[in-house]
């Protein structure tokens, strides 16, 4: 659907939960870009079923097949990062079996992707760092202030979002309302 980002990070805005089988092929088409090293799955597949009826149960143990059959062909890591990863959900347990590694901590996926990037060969050649711009530390270190003191700490959607911008990561655009008046404007 047109509400769907599809730059990098993509966003199923809410489609996946209930048609889980569209992951796989964008995850293919993303994949086919040979630019593209790998990818992550954010969110909640595994569990969409116990939020949306057991009905959606089949689609999602499909999907998965389709996941784990997608990264044999492509040869490229895929990790998936669930809030049900603690779970024996199947489709969960079906990724697990296929070699996928599923977690529900984003510390760990990130760590698991970093291991993966320090362990791939790189191409030949040097990156130009000359064009890149300067971080600013003091809107960095302001962000980093509002995370929620816990641990680990966070930070809400709004802020994380403003901290990847200082690393000049595109994220999609949104805003953020606080009210009827505002969501319905």
């Amino acid at each position: 659907p047109k509400r769907c980002a599809i730059d990098n990070p993509v966003d199923f805005a809410g489609l996946a939960e209930t048609e889980p089988a569209e992951i796989s092929p964008v995850l293919d088409i993303c994949l086919s870009d040979p630019d593209i090293g790998g990818a992550m799955l954010v969110g909640h597949f595994g569990g969409y079923h116990t939020i949306g009826g057991d009905g959606v149960l089949p689609a999602e143990n499909g999907a998965a097949e389709a996941l784990i059959n997608s990264m044999q062909a492509r040869e490229k890591p895929f990790l998936v990062h669930s809030t049900h990863g603690r779970r024996d959900l199947s489709p969960l347990m079906r990724l697990r079996d296929g070699g996928i590694p599923v977690t529900d901590s984003i510390p760990v996926l990130a760590a698991v992707a970093s291991g993966l990037v320090k362990a791939t060969p790189r191409k030949s050649g040097s990156v130009a760092l000359s064009n890149v711009n300067p971080v600013d530390n003091k809107e960095v270190d302001l962000l980093l202030s509002k995370a929620v003191i816990s641990q680990p700490r966070w930070l809400m959607e709004p802020e994380a979002r403003d901290l990847l911008r200082c690393f000049k990561v595109d994220v999609p655009e949104f805003e953020t309302v606080t009210n009827r008046a505002e969501c319905a404007e």
